[in-house]
């Protein structure tokens, strides 16, 4: 069986990373971290953030998003990535199972992906860690990867992209809380299965 997993939000925590961004690149910003995150995860951009709370112009919106864009994956921000404690031992415990896993992710830069996740120690579990560079979808990355797919397989993310790659490719979709989306957000996608994180699957998969 093939478990595709997102990056972001599924294997490590982006909050501080992104959270971080914003207020360096939104000096004025009055938002906490928790009333940051609880509009991003209930799928409030943060180009709609500037707009409501901050009274930005669309040209300054445009400036926002080029500058986040060009600093979101840089070294000095992704340091603030942190891996989830329950990550590894569950990646290690479903590759002991003879589960093939991947990471699949939208990032900009294949070459950052791969050092962070073997700066993590999570390299030695992934059969391959398919890498967009913002230049296709997840389901084509996917396609395109030369691996046989089945629908046991499953697609595992905190986002509805994550969910409909997993629907559009045939497979088996589960959703975790421990990213960018509430639970409200993501059952409107209606995954196979909503958890809390990753560590579920064990008990899910016996």
């Amino acid at each position: 069986m093939n478990i595709f997993f997102d990056i972001d939000g599924t294997l490590w925590d982006s909050q501080d990373r992104l959270y971080s961004l914003f207020c360096d690149l939104v000096p004025k910003n009055t938002l906490s971290k928790v009333e940051y995150w609880s509009l991003k995860r209930a799928k409030i951009t943060n180009e709609d953030i500037l707009r409501k709370y901050f009274s930005y112009s669309e040209d300054d919106v445009k400036i926002f998003t080029a500058n986040w864009m060009s600093l979101i994956e840089t070294p000095e921000y992704l340091r603030k990535d942190i891996l989830f404690p329950f990550t590894i031992n569950t990646l290690k415990d479903l590759n002991q199972c003879g589960y093939n896993i991947y990471y699949v992710t939208l990032r900009q830069f294949a070459d950052r992906v791969l050092a962070e996740i073997s700066e993590k120690g999570i390299d030695i579990y992934c059969k391959k860690c398919l890498v967009s560079e913002a230049k296709t979808s997840k389901e084509t990355l996917v396609k395109n990867s030369g691996i046989s797919l089945s629908e046991s397989d499953i697609f595992v993310g905190d986002t509805g992209i994550d969910i409909m790659t997993g629907k559009v490719l045939g497979i088996r979709t589960v959703a975790v809380l421990s990213g960018f989306r509430n639970k409200q957000i993501l059952t409107e996608y209606s995954p196979n299965i909503i958890i809390n994180d990753i560590s579920g699957l064990k008990s899910l998969l016996k």
